[in-house]
């Protein structure tokens, strides 16, 4: 009987070992699989925090400029050598716009770090912080640069008095502060909102799927022209100091601003151009937000700059002060810049929705 017992239990131990043998397999397997979900949920909670410090450090950047704004817009001539100037109708509107499009970016941040902005249409979203980033990407650029320069003696150019800017240099230094930070800040939280909601369609490639229509194709290639030919005038301008339709004080007056600015926007423009050609022409196998990144950025400087000079271009010929070219440059600048933004869009739109079909 005992020797019984010893074989019953000598196969249900060799059982045993054949049961653990078959299953460990699967059991590593499973493992593998939470092993991995853990890790994509600790990704996750990482970018989750980071998304919300740079959210949050876009409104601490934000607000000292809001508060010289709502000084300004109450009356009081903070920072302002010239006294008078705050009480300008169109120094007025100009800060009113301005505190507007920077309430646009508070909520653009708010949007990019809780869970609520997934659910806002994408287009509420995409148009602001194409303009916000055309804004700010060239100021992000050259603001530090300009510094740098000064700092080692070779801003040297000085402007014609009329062209002095009318702020204290304090409040300068406190707004490109603001928006060098709040530019950093908001493409940060930006880049990190549409890994999470647009990963799948960004890694993906140029050439994978159906091309665009040969409207598309010939529109893109219409607009990269353009856009190639506005980037080499900012280089020449910036180069040698060619007019070509600047205001003659600028182009004397020079300095490491005035080339910095010039080299920021043609260099702009031509990331436009080759962010639409790589895409309407599906050139070399990038991933997808490599000539999104380059076109839409690139773009956003164009049409978001373009406009602004065009305003102040319009201002000063209605006291038959500005020059009609430089006005007429920045039309074609904007409007080239909004249609490489139109077309990207276009493309993204139907690639998501073949996406989701």
């Amino acid at each position: 009987m005992f020797g019984a017992w010893i074989l019953c239990g000598e196969r249900a131990s060799e059982a045993g070992r054949w049961i653990m043998a078959q299953s460990q397999p699967l059991i590593g397997a499973r493992h593998r699989e939470m092993i991995d979900r853990t890790d994509d949920k600790q990704e996750s909670a990482r970018s989750n925090i980071t998304r919300l410090i740079a959210g949050y450090a876009v409104i601490i950047f934000i607000l000292p400029y809001l508060a010289i704004k709502i000084i300004w817009i109450s009356g009081v001539p903070l920072g302002m050598p010239n006294k008078n100037l705050v009480t300008d109708p169109t120094m007025l509107a100009i800060n009113i716009l301005t505190f507007c499009m920077d309430a646009v970016a508070i909520l653009l941040a708010l949007a990019f770090t809780h869970a609520w902005g997934r659910r806002v249409p994408a287009w509420l979203l995409l148009f602001p912080i194409w303009v916000g980033m055309g804004f700010l990407a060239p100021i992000v650029v050259v603001a530090p640069l300009n510094a740098l320069a000064r700092a080692l003696g070779l801003g040297s150019g000085q402007p014609a008095p009329s062209n002095q800017f009318p702020l204290e240099p304090w409040v300068r230094g406190v707004v490109f502060t603001s928006f060098v930070g709040q530019g950093l800040a908001l493409l940060t939280a930006f880049i990190l909102y549409a890994h999470e909601r647009w990963g799948g369609l960004l890694r993906t490639r140029t050439v994978d799927g159906q091309g665009p229509r040969q409207a598309i194709v010939i529109l893109g290639n219409a607009a990269f022209v353009i856009a190639t030919a506005v980037g080499l005038l900012h280089l020449l301008s910036g180069a040698i100091g060619a007019p070509f339709g600047l205001p003659s004080e600028l182009s004397r007056s020079g300095g490491a601003n005035f080339y910095l600015l010039q080299a920021t926007f043609g260099l702009a423009a031509l990331c436009a151009a080759a962010g639409i050609a790589m895409l309407v022409n599906r050139v070399g196998t990038w991933s997808l937000w490599l000539p999104l990144s380059l076109g839409s950025i690139g773009a956003g400087a164009m049409f978001s700059w373009g406009a602004w000079l065009v305003l102040a271009a319009a201002l000063k010929l209605s006291r038959g002060e500005g020059e009609w070219l430089l006005m007429a440059i920045n039309v074609v600048k904007t409007g080239a810049g909004l249609l490489i933004g139109a077309l990207i869009g276009l493309i993204v739109a139907v690639k998501l929705k073949r996406g989701e079909s």
